[in-house]
């Protein structure tokens, strides 16, 4: 077996790899001094900020959204469709009626969690016990409501139990 001779860079990991278990950097607990604190904010303020840029013209702006909007994948290429009924959906969650209903299950159920008995309002979901999506008509039936805290109605997503 022939020794190949390692290389530069081989030798430093190896090294490294050898002290890394009891490696402390060098200035680990200590305070720069008020003056060197001082010239390296000097040197930071001097350096242009990355975050500034100049503004796109109303053109630019333009061309840059008509690209993205050919780019981004919708309708069944989107990574977010499952049905094509997202839009209806959301429709249906913003109105007077499902805001009625839920205030009307969290009063039924005296604003308090049926899992637990945690009774903190801003902690309170109104879970419906058959899904949104799929039961289009117990939507806002009140029997089809139930009254859970946050880590309830995560738990109940979680393990299926809907």
């Amino acid at each position: 077996m022939v020794d190949v001779p390692l290389s530069r860079s081989e030798i430093v990991k190896k090294a490294w790899l050898k002290r890394r278990a009891t490696f402390v950097p060098p200035m680990k607990g200590k305070r720069m001094s008020d003056e060197a604190r001082a010239k390296m904010s000097a040197a930071a303020k001097a350096r242009p900020s990355n975050r500034l840029g100049k503004r796109h013209t109303p053109e630019v702006r333009a061309k840059i959204s008509a690209v993205t909007r050919e780019r981004t994948p919708r309708g069944e290429a989107a990574p977010g469709f499952i049905d094509g009924k997202g839009a209806e959906r959301r429709g249906q969650r913003l109105t007077p009626e499902l805001k009625r209903w839920r205030y009307d299950v969290f009063a039924r159920d005296q604003f308090t969690c049926q899992d637990c008995g945690d009774d903190r309002g801003g902690n309170l979901h109104a879970h419906h016990i058959k899904p949104f999506a799929n039961f289009p008509a117990l939507r806002f039936d009140l029997a089809n409501g139930v009254t859970l805290c946050e880590d309830c109605h995560r738990a109940r997503h979680a393990c299926g139990k809907l």
